[in-house]
């Protein structure tokens, strides 16, 4: 009897601690922010915006081919000769590769006006679903779609897009050097061992504070009704943390698919899709978290919810959890697939 009654004052305890643990603030508006994305389709949302920035590469690449076309033709003819070599040494025999390059480089004109003429497109699809999508995490009604002058819109999305494309241009261009060209840096210019660390670290370092400044002009330019500061600077780090995380694995596992000839040709793709679908979500759920916030002391106690609606967060917040666990065990997977088609290799 003692037992069992001691066994029953136990589970009340727990039952009262995880009761008073789910009433925490920080908790509750984590579990909000679970249920807004979820019924705001914060996933067909991700899925749309990922689609329009694949397709926004393209043109971006063609743009980036005509400036470099520009510049071996009229600014710095004398640098053809090291281009070709460059790319004779990066794609050694794929003479077909090389040759469909130097085209682009010497129809810089044609390619520039395509790839003008295709972002026209793109880019004001990509970043037309990317603010409707966080709009609709952060406003109280989703349905509330305000009307904007068709010409604001436009300069809007052209400046927002253009502080997205530069801030991720550096961002990236951080993190591949901080995970994958210290060593290099550091042989090259003749620098002590004990650089590469800080090396390793700085990188990481600026590129979370670039990341934080991607998120803040995002969600400074993006919602109609200014995010209290506060919010709007805890959220963006939240999202930055996440976003360096992110590219530094997603840099990792091009690395290792580039070292099996079979992982290679479908590895970089995987990464680079699977990293760009989590980046919109990362967007989404830290805009719908943004969206919930009220400012409040986030380690307080405030009183308990029904416990009808508390089950229903706790479900929801449960099959997320499973979701992104499954979706962790996927990429699990095929890197080990990846990996053991790697050893066969080598055998």
């Amino acid at each position: 009897m003692e037992s069992s009654e001691r066994l029953l004052t136990n589970s009340q305890s727990a039952a009262k601690a995880g009761g008073g643990f789910m009433r925490k603030p920080a908790v509750r508006h984590l579990m909000a922010t679970v249920e807004r994305f979820n019924l705001r389709l914060g996933n067909q949302f991700g899925a749309a915006i990922t689609y329009f920035l694949v397709l926004a590469l393209i043109p971006t690449l063609m743009f980036a081919f005509a400036a470099l076309g520009f510049v071996l033709d009229v600014v710095r003819p004398e640098w053809v000769g090291t281009i070709t070599d460059f790319l004779e040494d990066a794609a050694p025999g794929q003479d077909a590769l090389v040759e469909m390059l130097q085209n682009f480089l010497d129809n810089w004109q044609a390619v520039g006006l395509v790839g003008v003429l295709s972002a026209l497109y793109t880019a004001q699809g990509f970043i037309g679903n990317l603010k409707d999508a966080i709009r609709a995490q952060l406003r109280s009604e989703m349905g509330a779609k305000p009307q904007e002058n068709f010409i604001v819109r436009t300069v809007n999305n052209i400046v927002t897009l253009l502080g997205v494309l530069v801030g991720a241009a550096i961002t990236i261009g951080l993190t591949v050097i901080g995970t994958g060209l210290q060593t290099t840096i550091v042989d090259w210019l003749g620098l002590p061992g004990w650089v590469t660390p800080v090396l390793t670290i700085t990188p990481i370092l600026i590129t979370l504070a670039m990341s934080w400044l991607i998120f803040m002009f995002m969600f400074t330019m993006i919602p109609v009704t200014p995010i209290p500061k506060r919010t709007r600077m805890l959220g963006s780090l939240m999202g930055a943390v996440a976003l360096t995380v992110l590219l530094n694995l997603a840099t990792l596992l091009i690395d290792l698919f580039s070292g099996s000839p079979t992982a290679a040709l479908f590895g970089p793709v995987i990464a680079i899709m699977l990293s760009m679908n989590v980046f919109a979500r990362i967007i989404l759920v830290v805009a719908a978290w943004m969206g919930t916030a009220d400012d409040q002391p986030i380690f307080g106690e405030i009183p308990p919810a029904p416990r009808k609606y508390e089950e229903k967060q706790e479900s929801e917040l449960g099959a997320s959890i499973l979701a992104l666990g499954a979706g962790a065990g996927l990429i699990a997977l095929t890197i080990l697939g990846f990996k053991r088609i790697s050893d066969d290799e080598d055998a």
